[in-house]
């Protein structure tokens, strides 16, 4: 799990640079990807059992 939280976490930024750059530095679209990528690691917590 450690794994891919560092993983996704060193993904993310230039992933979040190049839609900046590619949008006209529209800093918005951070925020809408950020929620997002929230929204589906919390959908997916539900999954997780002990």
């Amino acid at each position: 799990m450690n794994f891919f939280a560092y993983a996704l976490a060193g993904l993310g930024e230039p992933m979040i640079g190049h839609m900046i750059e590619t949008n006209d530095y529209q800093y918005g679209l951070v925020f809408l990807f950020v929620g997002t990528a929230c929204l589906v690691s919390a959908f997916l917590g539900l999954f997780i059992r002990r």
